[in-house]
């Protein structure tokens, strides 16, 4: 979005040319958008310790880990319900806190969904270029 003396417009994204490139696009995007979704008044929660911050300050952190790259994952680590606040402590320092997000996911999505996301997670979801740049739109949108 670009504002010129207060008139504002959004300005056409172009499409990524690797997947590489596309793929952080969409996680920028998605990270963002989950971060704040949870903010009020531009302030969020880490799930894991409760510590109250800017959602800028926060991660998104992932519930289950998928496969790696070269085991063919290309969207699980992208699913809106795998992903939620945390700060960097907990989510790099503490190795994300399983056992607290577990506790946050069976209070908010019970057990089917925890054992849906640990199914899924061993399951490659093969996505091209142009899915990674539709859900960057998506979500680019919904951050606005």
């Amino acid at each position: 979005m670009r504002c010129i003396a207060g008139i504002c417009e959004v300005l056409p994204v172009r499409r990524p040319k690797n997947l590489k490139a596309a793929k952080a696009r969409a996680w920028r995007a998605v990270s963002a958008y989950i971060r704040q979704k949870y903010a009020e008044d531009g302030l969020a929660y880490c799930i894991t310790c409760d510590a109250r911050m800017r959602w800028q300050d926060l991660h998104c952190g992932h519930y289950q880990h998928g496969l790696t790259y070269a085991q063919g994952d290309d969207g699980f680590h992208l699913l809106e319900e795998n992903l939620h606040p945390q700060c960097s402590g907990c989510n790099t320092f503490r190795g994300g806190m399983l056992d607290k997000y577990t506790l946050y996911m069976l209070d908010h999505y019970g057990r089917e969904m925890i054992e849906e996301l640990q199914s899924l997670r061993h399951k490659p979801l093969k996505m091209k270029i142009d899915d990674f740049w539709r859900i960057e739109q998506r979500y680019a949108r919904q951050d606005d």
